[in-house]
This record gives C-alpha cells, structure tokens and sequence, in this order.
C-alpha cells in the first residue's frame, strides 16, 4: 500500500471543490486500496478582509448569520470524510516541512488554472524536496486549466513545472492539447473524480443529509459568476416548473428569488445536502460543471446552461460531449426565442448514459491506478 498525498482546492466554500477531493480519497482508498492524504492548505481561501463603511459591514454581518450553518456543515464534511495533513497558511510553510508520501498528486478542480491558482507553485509540487524527488512520483490527476490559452507571461513557468511531473492527467480535451503545446508530451483526458464513484455510492453517501424537500422539486443550482444566464434563466425555470407542476428549490439563489410563489432559496446546504437535492430532484437547471455531474448522477431530466462563446469556459461542453449529453445543453445568453416546451426532450434515455460513462471511469481508474503505482 503507497501513501498519496494529494493537492486540491477546497478551503473555499464550493461544493463541487470539496465533493471532488472527497471522491479522489474515496477512489485512491476504497477503489484502489492506498492511503490518502489530502493537503490542509488553508492558504487557497485567501485572506479575510472587513468592509469599512457601517451599511456594507451590516451586509457582511448577515452574510456571516446566513451562511453560519453552511459553513460548519461544510468544515465538518472535510474533517469527517477527508484524511487531513496539519493545516498550511503558506507555501513556504508548506516547503519547510512537506508531508510524507509515496506519490504526490495535483488533484482535480481548477488547479491549473491561472486565474484562480495564481500560478501558485504549491498546486505543481513544488513543496516537495529535490532530495526527495528519486524516490517518490508526482503526478497530476484530471487537473484543469479552464481555459484554452495561457498568458504569454506564465508559459515558461508552468513549461518547467510540467515537465517535472511522472504523469499528467487533465480534465478537458483542451487541456491535452495545452500540455502538449507547452512540453511536447502527451496527457490522458481523464474524467471528474465525482464521476469515479458510482450513483450508489453518492446516494449511501447522501443518506447523512438532514433536510429535504416535503413536495416535489425542480432544482436550480446557477454559478452567475461563471456564466450568467439571468433574466432569461428566470423564464425558462418558470415554464419547467408550471408544465410539471414543481416547486422551486434555489440552491444558494439570489435575493431576487427570495419570497418566489411555491420556491425555496436554500443558502445553507451542507455538501451530504447538496448530493441528496440533486438525486432526488424531479428536474434540474444548472450553470455549473459539478451540477452537471450530479445531474448525470441522478438519472433525471437537466438543462444545462453553457457558454455560448467556445473561446470561453469548455469545461461544461466538453463533459457532456464526452459522454453523448450535448442535448441537455442551452448555450447562454438564452436566445430570446428559445421555450423549453415539453421538459420530456430533457430527459435521460433509460439507464442515463451509463455505458459511456463507465467507459470513461474505467479508463480513468485504469490510467490513475498506474501512474501510482508506476
């Protein structure tokens, strides 16, 4: 049995963050029988600043009332399900004392991407010691950039960092053809780590969730700061839920959908919470790549809302071609005349679409398995 210990993003609060490195230790453990560490690096939350005027504190101070319980919830699902090294405020924190590991891994998410790593060397394991370095691997599973092009600026430096790596997985097509642009060597596509475990495995896992849903519900889960489908989204969500008859449950939401006829905005969610709403929903309308994973996940009609500009965020697009679903996508912005009419041509096909998925598991089982064990 080796110990890997691997990177990720997850201190801040994002669902799908903290839910893809739970799958990753879950697979490494569970599917392929080695430990699992998980760095605590704290210092991707970024520094907490207080606003200066009285009216925008008061808002700040709500804010924190409101997402209170979320926030627990959240910490306690990492603490709970994750294998945690000691926390790490900085990389040079980080590089002073490393934790001990067989192979070192740069996890999912958006790990490479430069807008929100910031380059940052910790996430391309530079923290581990070069007399350290003939012993161990590193390697990077299903990582993403996000994006198709990397400023001119940051080219060598992700070329050299690269390069070191045993092995190199991405999570989009385009971030193969990235890699090979920047060091000539070829990566494997390789899916989400939320898409390694099975349906059955997400449901036992959302049997600890707390609160559901009393009436049946269409499920909107819209990340409006990657792609804002808004006003439009409003019309479409209203036609769903009148032609089925659903109430509306507004996973975060915004304030606008506060005091909605028959919706529920729900700010407080903890992550078991989050993967029970979405397996459980009668119809789901997202903007968001792990929305769409759970939507696959479910087995229920989904709309998802993409970029309709292909040089922008692919990640989305390309998920939902790997796998044969590009019928559920609805480019953003919503065309004016686009209605949802009947919400059946939104529905899975019997079995979902099991069989390109488990191909695109095993394949992805197949490749993480070897560049661990070498």
């Amino acid at each position: 049995m080796k110990t890997v210990c691997q990177i990720t993003m997850f201190r801040t609060i994002n669902y799908g963050s903290a839910l893809q490195a739970y799958a990753l230790h879950t697979a490494v453990t569970r599917l392929l029988g080695h430990r699992c560490l998980t760095v605590d690096y704290v210092a991707q939350a970024g520094e907490r600043t207080f606003p200066r005027s009285p009216a925008a504190l008061a808002r700040y101070l709500l804010g924190r009332v409101v997402y209170w319980r979320r926030d627990r919830a959240y910490d306690d699902f990492l603490r709970t399900e994750l294998d945690l090294t000691r926390p790490y405020a900085t990389f040079a924190e980080l590089a002073a004392d490393p934790p001990a590991a067989d192979v070192y891994a740069t996890g999912s998410d958006q790990t490479f991407n430069p807008q929100w790593s910031g380059a940052d060397p910790a996430y391309f394991l530079a923290f581990v010691p070069a007399d350290r370095r003939p012993a161990v691997r590193k390697i990077a599973y299903a990582s993403s950039f996000a994006v198709s092009a990397l400023p001119e600026a940051l080219r060598p430096r992700y070329r050299e960092a690269l390069l070191d790596y045993d092995a190199l997985s991405v999570r989009e097509e385009s971030g193969v053809a990235l890699i090979r642009d920047l060091t000539g060597q070829t990566a494997a596509w390789c899916c989400d780590p939320t898409l390694l475990l099975e349906r059955a495995q997400w449901a036992a896992m959302a049997q600890k969730a707390t609160r559901r849903p009393k009436r049946p519900y269409i499920l909107v889960y819209i990340m409006a700061y990657m792609v804002n489908p808004y006003p439009q989204a409003d019309r479409v969500i209203d036609e769903v839920a009148r032609a089925l008859d659903l109430d509306v449950v507004y996973l975060n939401g915004r304030r606008q959908d506060l005091g909605k006829p028959r919706a529920t905005v729900n700010k407080s969610a903890s992550p078991y919470e989050f993967v029970d709403l979405f397996l459980n929903a009668s119809f789901i309308v997202t903007s968001s790549f792990h929305g769409a994973v759970f939507s696959l996940h479910s087995g229920k009609p989904f709309i998802a809302l993409t970029e309709a500009d292909p040089r922008k965020d692919s990640r989305l697009r390309a998920l939902l071609r790997r796998v044969g679903a590009e019928r559920h996508a609805v480019p953003v912005p919503i065309p004016d005349d686009f209605h949802v009419g009947d919400p059946a041509r939104f529905a899975q096909p019997a079995g979902g679409y099991a069989e390109r998925l488990g191909a695109f598991r095993e394949e992805s089982l197949a490749w993480l398995r070897a560049a661990i064990e070498g």
